[in-house]
């Protein structure tokens, strides 16, 4: 079983209510965070705010998003957000850091 798969059976396969305006294109009473985890990772790095990243660190691991988004966000410049954009540029990730 993957990292991502152990953390997240400790967590409910559903996602808190703030992330339904984040995933507002996804019938979100119907997102399971293993299945949806690309489209999950791909708005929590473009447009989430400080909750979701946390959240999602929490429920894939640091590790698993650096992976997630050098493998799916080739260039930094095409990140809309200037947060998520440092965590490609800089390879890290700064969970806990306040905005």
């Amino acid at each position: 079983m993957s990292r991502s798969k152990e953390k997240c059976t400790e967590f409910v396969r559903k996602l808190p209510s703030f992330f339904r305006g984040l995933l507002w294109f996804m019938d979100f009473d119907k997102i399971d965070v293993l299945r949806d985890r690309e489209s999950i990772l791909y708005q929590v790095l473009g447009k989430g705010r400080m909750e979701h990243i946390r959240y999602a660190e929490g429920l894939y691991g640091k590790e698993e998003i650096l992976k997630f988004a050098k493998r799916n966000l080739v260039d930094a410049k095409d990140i809309p957000d200037e947060f998520a954009r440092k965590i490609i540029e800089k390879g890290e990730i700064w969970i806990g850091a306040e905005k």
